[in-house]
């Protein structure tokens, strides 16, 4: 798994770091996009994304897949990107 990080402006217009981690996925390609999903939620908010009602928490806490490419005959590369911090923090007024 590689790391780096970016700086994304948010749907508020705010900026905010984030984390790219990529990960070699041993799967065809009928599953690599599931899988890579199913990492993104894992590595950010760790729940059902439908048990999420919070707009805010969609755009901007839970990961989101950038790219899938092929890593060999058998294996992906995805490219997944995840908010710096993950915990819910109150917005200032």
């Amino acid at each position: 798994m590689g790391l780096a990080e970016h700086t994304n402006a948010l749907p508020s217009g705010e900026m905010t770091q984030a984390i790219e981690a990529v990960y070699h996925l041993r799967c065809d390609a009928s599953q690599a996009e599931a899988r890579a999903r199913a990492l993104a939620v894992e590595q950010s908010v760790e729940m059902p994304v439908s048990a999420i009602e919070d707009q805010r928490v969609l755009a901007e806490i839970v990961g989101k897949v950038l790219s899938i490419s092929l890593a060999g005959a058998s294996s992906r590369r995805a490219s997944l990107l995840r908010a710096r911090r993950s915990g819910m923090m109150p917005r200032s007024s």
